[in-house]
């Protein structure tokens, strides 16, 4: 039986607070995939790892978080992003909606990277722009007070949003290929509820996101093509007043064929529900060896809560497609 006890929880948390702070940024488990998100500098990487010349890259995934408990969080986006080598630049779209319980937020962004070269390397600095959508519905929440009419009615507010991000990626001896960012996702506080409504406010915080990365060829040591490799990552996003959190993953890739891989996350810091969770992907790739310059990916994580908690909570799936050409 789907554990509504717990939903009635978090919404009686969320009620009983006029100011709430929590990480407010979508979340997804196959971070490599998602780069642009929580920093809109990002450049592909892919163009190095295949020694390709792709310059169009679609994306489209679908998340279902805590499957244990009755209308757990979804998260869904759409993506295309279009890499201008010749001017040096990237332009991007991305289409997101993410619903928890009864509050979600939709909408969609653009962005705009720089690339200059730095070195061996190209740091590139990137803006993002968007505008959402949040929403409220008051028939799928659990009140504190039975036959609060004000409580029960529904809400939605449209706001914009920016984030500016840096990025570096250079090409090391014999092909590795180094990464790290730095971003702001959300870059200004901004009140998403409907002022003057006291029962009910809902406040996006300023967010924070390190990374660091490094693609370790495994064979091809004299300059062969191999599309073999180990990829070690380290992740830290932080939000104002919340716990931050860390992400450390490895990921294999067999011959361009296919991929596999793990992380741990830990939060830790200020907050009231620091957790620990366990993630598991793989995905096959078609294309990067063949006729033709293009690789489409099919890609699959689950993560599991290592936090007692947590544990009754369920397990989290994502799916992921993406083609680049």
């Amino acid at each position: 039986m789907k554990n509504k006890f717990l939903i009635f929880s978090i919404n009686l948390f969320a009620v009983c607070f006029s100011r709430i702070h929590a990480q407010q940024i979508p979340l997804f488990s196959q971070n490599n995939q998602y780069d642009h998100i929580l920093n809109p500098a990002t450049a592909h990487r892919d163009n190095l790892v295949y020694n390709f010349d792709m310059d169009n890259h679609f994306s489209a995934s679908f998340r279902t978080q805590w499957t244990g408990i009755e209308d757990g969080p979804k998260t869904g986006m759409l993506r295309y992003d279009r890499c201008m080598a010749d001017e040096r630049m990237i332009a991007g779209i991305s289409l997101l909606t993410d619903q928890t319980g009864p509050t979600s937020t939709s909408g969609g962004f653009l962005r705009y990277a720089y690339l200059m070269p730095l070195g061996d390397g190209t740091l590139s600095v990137g803006l993002a722009a968007g505008f959402f959508q949040n929403r409220f519905k008051g028939d799928a929440s659990y009140l504190r007070d039975a036959g609060d009419a004000i409580g029960l009615e529904d809400r939605s507010k449209f706001y914009v949003d920016f984030s500016l991000g840096a990025y570096y990626q250079a090409e090391l001896t014999y092909n590795d290929i180094f990464y790290m960012g730095l971003s702001m996702p959300t870059v200004t506080d901004v009140e998403v509820s409907n002022k003057g409504n006291e029962d009910y406010h809902l406040y996006r915080m300023r967010h924070y996101h390190g990374s660091i990365g490094y693609v370790k060829f495994l064979s091809g040591l004299s300059g062969d093509a191999d599309l073999s490799f180990l990829e070690p990552s380290l992740s830290i996003n932080y939000a104002e007043n919340a716990p931050a959190k860390a992400n450390a993953a490895l990921r294999f890739q067999l011959q361009g064929l296919l991929w596999v891989g793990g992380g741990y996350s830990m939060s830790f810091g200020k907050g009231l529900f620091n957790s620990d969770d366990l993630r598991l992907e793989a995905g096959v790739i078609v294309g990067s060896k063949g006729y033709k310059e293009q690789v489409f990916k099919i890609g699959y994580a689950a993560n599991f809560s290592l936090t007692p908690y947590n544990v009754q909570l369920g397990s989290t799936h994502e799916v992921n497609l993406s083609y680049s050409f």
